[in-house]
Formats: structure tokens, C-alpha cells, sequence
């Protein structure tokens, strides 16, 4: 009989604890600030405990990271998910705009509108990881997020594919949701994000 490597299932169940528990306090902090004062909050607390993880060798104190991301950055957090909203907004009203065009016009428009509404979610997926890891200005969080996504194509697909992947799993069993739907989507957002930090961290070193 083949032995099972009790280190690696230990190391599983591990994951699977932390993820499940980083997941219901994010959902709860949600919640506490009734979805529309709680979700910016708590999803950049999240994404602050998940690079902690991805960082840090040592075993991080999930709670008290959590509620003391959540309470600093609180007010800042709802201004950058505000602003992601109106610009949702002007998006969907530029969508309106051009939906009554028809023939290859229309065809065209159709297709800018769905690259540029790619384009901003992986923004909106870039600013959580960016603004847990530096202190900018919420219109500089949006500017290096949009650089960056363009400068770095080959990780922005990686983000996706990645993405989509985590979205079939919810579709297929979406009993996981509740317990991992944040968690996982900010560990593998900010695990790629932090790799391209360290190189952009190394550039500057190097040109320094």
C-alpha cells in the first residue's frame, strides 16, 4: 500500500481552514456594514490578510489583521469601491448610448465596449491587491492599476483564466460559495499581483 503523506493533507486542511474562516469574515464584516458601508472594507481587509499569507512564512494572526485593515481603512476603502461604481455607471451609460447602433458600426462600438469592460475589471481586480500593498491616492490607485494591467498582458491573463476557472468551480458546486468565494478569488489575485510587484520593485532597484 502506498503511504499517504500525512504533511501534505495536514497542509491542505490547513488551507482549507483558513480560507473557509478569512471567507466568513468577510462575508460578516459585509454585513456589519450593511453590504454598502461593509463590502470595500472588508474585501481590502481580506486582500490584506491574503498577501500577510503570501508574504509572510510565519502564521499570521488572521482576526487581528482583518479588523485592523478594516477600521483603518475604512473610509478609503468605500471611496475607491464608490468610484469604481460611477465609473460601473458611465460604462453602462455609454453601453445605452451606442446599443441602438446597427451594421458594422454598431458591430465596432460592440466590441470596444466589451474590451474596455475587460480592461476595467481587471483594474477593479489590480486596485484591492495595490492599495493593501502602498498608500496612494485613490486616483493614482485607479492610474498604476490601469498601467499595470497593460504593461504586464501575460499576467492579466493568467488573472483571468485563473478567474474564470474559480467561477466554473462555483457554478459546478456552489455549495463552496459561502466558504470560498472570497478568499480563494483574493488569494490567487493577490499572488499574482505580488509577483508583479517584486518585479517592478526589482526594475527600480536595478535603475536606481
Amino acid at each position: 500500500m502506498k503511504k499517504v503523506n500525512l504533511n501534505g493533507l495536514y497542509n491542505c486542511c490547513e488551507w482549507v481552514m483558513k480560507l473557509t474562516y478569512l471567507n466568513i469574515l468577510w462575508f460578516l464584516f459585509t454585513l456589519i456594514g450593511l453590504v454598502f458601508l461593509g463590502f470595500g472594507p472588508a474585501t481590502l481587509a481580506m486582500f490584506s490578510v491574503s498577501r500577510k499569507w503570501i508574504l509572510e512564512k510565519e502564521e499570521v494572526p488572521v482576526f487581528q489583521v482583518f479588523w485592523h485593515n478594516f477600521k483603518k481603512n475604512f473610509f478609503q476603502a468605500n471611496l475607491l469601491v464608490y468610484t469604481h461604481l460611477i465609473l460601473v455607471y458611465l460604462l453602462s451609460v455609454y453601453y445605452l448610448l451606442i446599443s441602438g447602433l446597427e451594421g458594422v458600426i454598431g458591430d465596432l462600438f460592440q466590441v470596444i465596449t466589451l474590451v474596455t469592460t475587460c480592461y476595467f475589471i481587471l483594474i477593479i481586480c489590480m486596485s484591492f491587491p495595490l492599495f493593501s500593498h502602498a498608500k496612494l491616492s485613490i486616483f493614482h490607485y485607479l492610474k498604476y492599476s490601469a498601467m499595470i494591467v497593460i504593461s504586464h498582458p501575460f499576467h492579466m491573463l493568467a488573472l483571468a483564466f485563473s478567474i474564470l476557472l474559480i467561477c466554473l468551480l462555483f457554478l459546478l458546486l456552489p455549495g463552496l460559495i459561502p466558504f470560498f468565494s472570497g478568499s480563494m478569488t483574493s488569494l490567487v489575485t493577490m499572488y499574482i499581483a505580488s509577483n508583479i510587484f517584486r518585479k517592478l520593485e526589482q526594475v527600480e532597484g536595478e535603475s536606481a
